[in-house]
């Protein structure tokens, strides 16, 4: 440990010292002044500075994973207004579900439709392949994440508005955290 004062000359540039219960205590009495200030630079043991030059912090691994980590931060108000925020979103989200928007297209209609599709052909499409990247769709092509988000919907609780549109509401949670 080094210790650097605008003390009189006399006063140690260097110390060892342990910390201990919250207190950094020197190994031997320093001859400073009550109350003196005193800058403290940590170092790896054993290790020594050289004149003029700036030290960097040594690295050190993280002591909790990220998550754990960036959770312990939170505090009880911040649980609280993460909780009340999330309940209004999800309250804007999932009231009057069924009646809006007004009509119920096609566009909605057909992830449920291959969903329940592939569930009854063994996680097959129409043409045999097995977890399609794509669905036909008349026409067109349809993207695989959609309707592989309402296998677990349509399993459980069958086809209708209502699972329709709760699934993608569920899955639109995930935005605000």
């Amino acid at each position: 440990m080094a210790a650097d004062t605008h003390e009189p000359a006399g006063a140690p540039d260097a110390f060892d010292a342990i910390y201990e219960d919250g207190v950094l205590k020197p190994l031997a009495p320093l001859a400073l002044e009550a109350g003196a200030h005193v800058r403290v630079q940590l170092l790896p043991n054993g290790a020594e500075i050289a004149a003029g030059s700036v030290s960097l912090p040594a690295a050190r691994p993280l002591d909790k994973p990220l998550v754990a980590g960036v959770l312990s931060a939170f505090t009880r108000q911040d649980a609280l207004l993460l909780v009340f925020g999330l309940a209004v979103y999800a309250l804007t989200r999932f009231i009057g579900l069924v009646h809006f928007p007004i009509y119920f297209f096609s566009d909605e209609a057909v992830n449920p439709l291959l969903a329940e599709q592939l569930l009854r052909n063994g996680f097959r499409d129409a043409s045999g392949t097995w977890l399609p990247p794509y669905f036909k769709n008349d026409d067109r092509w349809t993207l695989s994440l959609s309707v592989y988000a309402q296998l677990l919907g349509v399993a459980l609780f069958g086809k209708s508005v209502l699972v329709t549109r709760a699934t993608s509401a569920l899955i639109s949670m995930l935005c605000p955290l």
